[in-house]
């Protein structure tokens, strides 16, 4: 399994992320949350709702 970039979880839809990554909900969630060391929790819900918020 690649490893999601950080641009690609701004800038590709949530579709585009599992299709291109070959992730599940889960996989897709955990890739997400490895981009979060240091994160606080206002940051943590931004990255998420960024990503999740394309989920259409």
């Amino acid at each position: 399994m690649k490893k999601v970039t950080w641009n690609d979880l701004h800038n590709a839809t949530f579709k585009e992320l599992k299709k291109t990554y070959k992730l599940s909900d889960r996989q897709l969630e955990n890739a997400v949350r490895g981009h979060m060391d240091g994160a606080n929790t206002q940051e943590r819900r931004d990255l998420y709702k960024t990503v999740w918020d394309k989920k259409e």
